[in-house]
Order: C-alpha cells, then structure tokens, then sequence
C-alpha cells in the first residue's frame, strides 16, 4: 500500500510545497524487516515562462537500498534494515507542461543530490506525464493522469543504464479548489549490483493521493 500528501501554495510566479510520500515494499527473499520507503520533501517552484517552471527542493528519506547495503554469505543475498535510515537530498527541478484542449502533456527533468551517503550518489531523474481533465460547468472536476518515472545513475556508481523506474496510472476528483482526492495503481522496478550480480525487484502498489491548493 502507498499514500501520497501534498500541499501547494501559490503566489503569483512562486509556489511553496510540501511533500510526503509512503511505500511498503514487498519482502522479498534475505529480508530481515520489510522495507517501509519514506519521504519528506519542501521546496518551491518559480515560473520563469508560461508552462516552464524551475524548483529547488531538499528531501528527507529512509527506506532506500543502496548497493553496499547487501550482502553475499553462503552464496545467500542479506538485506541491511534501512527503515531507520534517513538520508538527505538535493534537488533541482526543470518541468515544461503544454496545454492541448483537454490534456496536459509535462516532462520533468530532476537531478538528486545524496548528501548523507559517502559516495554522494548523484542521480538524474526523468518523468514524462500526460492529463486528462473531464470538465463541468467549465470547471475541471476530474482528472485522469499516466506518468513513466526514470531513474539514470550519473558518475557511475551503477553498472547498468537505468536502476530504477516507476509507471503510474491514477485518477484525481475535485472536491472543490483547494482540494483534490484520488487513487493510483503503480509498477515499480528496481536493480542492484554485487560482486558482479545483478538483483532486480519488480512489484505492483496501490496507492492514494491527497492534494491541497492554497
């Protein structure tokens, strides 16, 4: 099960938000605990063009699997507990959004910056989305979204192209203008490396969503 909160506050080129996220990842074979993914993020946004927006963010998270975070005992894979773990992250953001009719097509650009790890794993992220909004009285009151999140290693501290990716499908119902409630349904793959054995995860999630617009 996941849940996801957000809330938005916009002043006329600017736009505070606040961010949580949660994911229980499926047990998987030399788990000691089953992963419980956290996330706490802050930061704004300042649109620079009509559709283009700029973002700096600093995240707060537990939960993630790095690596060094395996082990090889007995030819058998252990997993550390990580739940505990939390780790601090830079975050520059570029979104373009265009608006056709109904449907919004956006792609975010995201590069992450771990400062809590010694590596200082530096990762680019990339989310194409597209939205349909169904109109009432000429005003949205629902919406309709797929996004494809990928995640590519920079500095090569992964051996393969892409460690990591979610694709989402959800909806979104319109409460009223400052609130926005609705479901997703997920798939999520990811892979690790050690002594020169790939490990992959792939898992399905279920999610909900709470949006508020200030």
């Amino acid at each position: 099960m996941s849940a996801h909160l957000r809330a938005i506050g916009d002043y006329n080129k600017y736009s505070l938000l606040f961010d949580y996220s949660m994911n229980s990842m499926p047990k998987v074979k030399g788990e000691v605990e089953q992963r419980q993914n956290q996330s706490y993020r802050v930061g704004g946004y300042y649109r620079l063009f009509k559709g283009t927006k700029i973002g700096a963010f600093l995240q707060r998270e537990s939960g993630a699997y790095h690596d060094d975070d395996f082990e090889l005992r007995m030819s058998k894979l252990w997993w550390a507990n990580t739940n505990d773990r939390f780790e601090n992250i830079l975050i520059f953001d570029l979104t373009q959004r265009k608006l056709i009719k109904n449907w919004v097509a956006e792609i975010k650009l995201r590069y992450l910056y771990n400062i809590s790890n010694e590596n200082n794993f530096h990762t680019l992220k990339i989310r194409p989305g597209l939205t349909y909004f169904l109109m009432k009285d000429g005003r949205p009151w629902f919406n309709i979204f797929a996004q494809y999140e990928i995640y590519y290693p920079i500095k090569n501290y992964k051996k393969s192209m892409v460690y990591q990716d979610w694709l989402y499908f959800g909806g979104l119902y319109h409460l009223n203008d400052l609130v926005k409630i609705g479901s997703y349904i997920s798939n999520h793959n990811e892979s690790w490396w050690i002594d020169s054995h790939e490990f992959s995860v792939s898992s399905w999630h279920i999610g909900l969503l709470c949006l508020f617009t200030f």
